[in-house]
């Protein structure tokens, strides 16, 4: 017959286990609510003008590779062959497509770009927006720590399986 204490020992070596997994479940809840979350409103409101931003900060690159290009031919004489020689418009800010200038559209967000984002501002505001997880920033740290912590506890649960197994206790 089996002793009381060695029942009682193989009854907290269970409730630890069971323990152990919870945690590890209820961590890894944490993390999936994490990965899933809207973000705040205001992270997506930056990450939409830093977009913005980048977009027309292309321009400038844009605008000096296409004026080397125009001024090297001959810097006093435009370019673009079907226009007519009393077009004295900049050659660089437009390109030909087909029979028509049109207007670089880096060009439009580079000379729009406040008027974009206050646009963006006021859309936003005026949203519907969902209840939002954490800030995207704290975000990134919790779950960087979650996934270390779900390892380590993992890790535990494994070492205690192991040990049970090697003295012939299933779980």
């Amino acid at each position: 017959m089996i002793g009381a204490d060695w029942l009682k020992a193989l009854k907290l070596w269970r409730a630890e286990l069971q323990k152990l997994r919870d945690e590890i479940e209820r961590r890894k809840q944490r993390l999936e609510y994490l990965e899933a979350a809207p973000p705040p409103r205001e992270d997506v409101i930056d990450q939409l003008l830093a977009e913005v931003d980048r977009f027309a900060d292309k321009f400038g690159d844009h605008l000096v590779a296409h004026a080397r290009q125009v001024f090297s031919a001959n810097p006093l004489r435009s370019v673009r062959p079907s226009l007519s020689e009393a077009d004295t418009g900049w050659p660089f800010l437009a390109h030909r497509h087909g029979n028509r200038s049109t207007v670089h559209i880096q060009l439009l967000t580079s000379v729009l770009a406040p008027l974009l984002k206050d646009a963006i501002r006021r859309a936003m505001a005026d949203a519907e927006w969902p209840d939002a997880g954490p800030p995207l920033a704290d975000r990134q740290r919790e779950i960087a720590r979650l996934e270390r912590e779900i390892a380590d506890l993992e890790a535990q649960l494994a070492t205690m399986q192991q040990t049970a197994e090697e003295q012939g206790i299933r779980l």
